[in-house]
């Protein structure tokens, strides 16, 4: 597995990774209705070419992607349902924190999923608050994070 840059060419094969990693993995903390909801969602994809993001792959298979903003929000992090538990997330991860570290941030946002959360407070995340959010008429519950780093 190697990390790289995401490039344009990527965003269709990104997206898919995107709708299939909710409808597969995140639908044993979700409903249907909300995975429908929140895999229908397309208006993240511009924003990648925007933000420091980048591409897992694997025998030239995108197996996962993650996204920081110039302010310190982790906007993404997935990783396909084939490859969960192979330290993808861990690896993206450690790329956004350099880059962090290099913008001089002095702490990381997200606002991790049900699913996400173990994962984010293993890598030294605290549950700022619980939050509900809504994708047209239905609600969400996920957790906003944060992780102050070390200069």
């Amino acid at each position: 597995m190697k990390i790289c840059a995401l490039q344009p060419s990527d965003l269709d094969e990104v997206q898919e990774l995107f709708q299939k990693t909710i409808v597969t993995v995140n639908r044993s903390d979700y409903s249907e209705e909300q995975t429908k909801r929140w895999s229908e969602q397309t208006k993240w994809k511009e924003n990648l070419l925007h933000h420091h993001s980048y591409v897992a792959v694997d025998e030239a298979q995108i197996i996962g992607f993650a996204t920081l903003s110039h302010n310190g929000s982790i906007e993404m992090l997935y990783v396909h349902h084939a490859f969960q538990g192979q330290k993808v997330a861990s690896k993206l991860l450690d790329v956004l924190e350099k880059i962090a570290h290099e913008l001089d941030l002095e702490e990381l946002v997200t606002e991790a999923s049900i699913t996400a959360k173990p994962f984010f407070e293993k890598k030294g995340f605290f549950v700022e608050e619980e939050q509900v959010k809504w994708i047209q008429d239905t609600p969400f519950t996920n957790y906003r994070m944060l992780k102050k780093l070390n200069h």
